[in-house]
């Protein structure tokens, strides 16, 4: 019986994700506590005026704890990628575990020394620090889709990326669910959800070292200085701008990126300025109303992801392709991001998380083209850069659209999301216009030339289709 890799995309993220809530709710009460000299959580949370008080060290903190994560989860995602490609799958995988395992502990350390140490709240940024030195969520995605690459076909990859993203989604939600119910359920005794963490974190370690199988051989020696080496950092980078053995590869592997970047800025976008513009003019929304929203896009996204795949290989197998998936995902949000810049009232509002129905297809099907593009000694590197033009999204999408929506939300609060929805519709364009003629060239290739079983899977143009390239290396 094959053990697999998505229990552990799951379960992971179902951890970072109550993790994070976690860490936002103890960032707050260790604010409160020393502020206005208690212990008590009930005193933190009777009142909006002591929110209202912490609010500014509260924002600096995890403004702070982001920075570190995100920055270093960067940088080493940079070495990490590298590392699967050339020592395996597991090896990357079990470090985010244990490092994770490690933050948890500290994070207890924190809770447990939360009214005698002073700066107490450095244990918290310590533990962003050795969450981000493994590459966190970004290395764990990374490798996660690089193992399932690894593992399937060209024919059954598009399902299999959209079943993993489908975990990936999905452990969020449980995740982000779990950590408010600790939150409010263990008030006096936040330490309780870090211990279960640990717990979580060992089981996931005993199944990935003794139960889940390599994906791929190792082409390189293990040693401690082949780990830090640079040429790792040149190498994602070389996998990605580097000439390639057929005409118009490399050319066809930056536009996908470029979409990749466009698409992801709008949606990191979105996310971090929905939540301010519900909550002022015209709206006015409470912080529940925005609960029942999110709930909303949860269920309505999880159950494309969990079924779409399934029902439309099963019944309409020649649409399962990763081109009409990107498509309909970009189209998806875009028209969605158009559509919510002119709702202005609550009815309005609960409508658009039908119109981006299909967002969350956009990453999975990327993710899929990308593997079929490059080696398959590259997937790693790719998708470790993948992770890296997130993070950067993450960071620019912020600030921008907070910037764009203060200076233009005194005259039309929905600018932003008009402004987004541009960036949603370029990639949709770029499709549209060139996903015909790639499957000509594609399909225009003589099937002579077949490749070993170690090279890319370009003789499988990206829309399931079999072809043999045959051009001469070029760009």
């Amino acid at each position: 019986m094959r053990m697999l890799i998505e229990p552990v995309a799951l379960f992971y993220m179902a951890a970072v994700m109550c993790e994070y809530t976690l860490i936002q709710h103890s960032i707050s009460l260790y604010h409160c506590f020393h502020m206005f000299n208690t212990t008590s959580h009930q005193f933190c949370e009777s009142s909006a005026n002591i929110t209202s008080a912490i609010k500014p060290e509260v924002t600096v903190s995890i403004r702070y704890y982001n920075g570190i994560i995100s920055l270093l989860s960067s940088l080493s995602t940079l070495f990490i990628g590298a590392w699967s490609d050339s020592y395996g799958r597991k090896l990357p995988i079990t470090v985010v575990i244990l490092s994770s395992w490690t933050a948890q502990i500290l994070c207890i350390i924190f809770w447990k020394t939360i009214n005698s140490l002073s700066n107490g709240i450095n244990l918290l940024f310590f533990a962003a620090m050795i969450s981000g030195l493994s590459g966190g969520s970004s290395s764990m995605m990374a490798n996660c889709f690089g193992y399932v690459a690894d593992k399937t076909t060209v024919q059954n990859r598009s399902k299999a990326m959209l079943i993993m993203e489908a975990m990936v989604y999905l452990g969020e939600s449980i995740g982000f669910l779990g950590g408010s119910f600790v939150s409010k359920m263990f008030l006096d005794h936040q330490v309780y959800g870090f211990v279960g963490l640990i717990v979580l974190h060992t089981l996931m370690l005993v199944y990935i070292i003794f139960f889940l199988e390599e994906s791929k051989v190792n082409r390189e020696k293990f040693t401690c200085v082949g780990l830090f080496r640079t040429r790792h950092i040149y190498s994602v980078v070389q996998t990605i701008f580097r000439k390639r053995n057929y005409r118009g590869l490399r050319k066809r592997l930056l536009i996908v990126i470029l979409c990749i970047f466009s698409a992801q800025y709008a949606s990191h976008s979105l996310a971090s300025i929905l939540y301010l513009y519900l909550r002022n003019k015209p709206l006015f929304w409470s912080t529940e109303l925005y609960g029942y929203l999110n709930a909303l896009s949860i269920v309505l996204n999880g159950s494309i992801l969990l079924t779409m795949g399934p029902v439309i290989s099963r019944f309409f197998p020649n649409f399962l392709q990763d081109d009409v998936m990107a498509i309909l995902g970009f189209l998806s949000l875009s028209f969605g991001l158009a559509y919510l810049s002119i709702s202005t009232t609550t009815l309005l509002v609960f409508f658009f998380p039908v119109l981006t129905l299909f967002r969350e297809l956009i990453m999975p099907s990327m993710r899929s083209i990308v593997s079929k593009i490059v080696d398959t000694e590259e997937r790693g590197r790719a998708f470790a850069f993948i992770a890296i033009v997130a993070n950067f999204t993450f960071f620019i999408g912020s600030q921008s659209s907070s910037l764009i929506y203060s200076v233009t939300s005194t005259q039309f609060p929905g600018f932003v999301f008009l402004y987004l929805a541009i960036f949603a519709f370029l990639p949709a364009s770029i499709f549209l216009f060139l996903c015909k003629r790639w499957r000509l060239m594609d399909m225009a290739r003589s099937p002579t030339s077949l490749k070993s079983s170690n090279s890319s899977d370009l003789g499988q143009s990206h829309s399931g289709q079999i072809s043999f390239p045959d051009e001469p290396r070029v760009s």
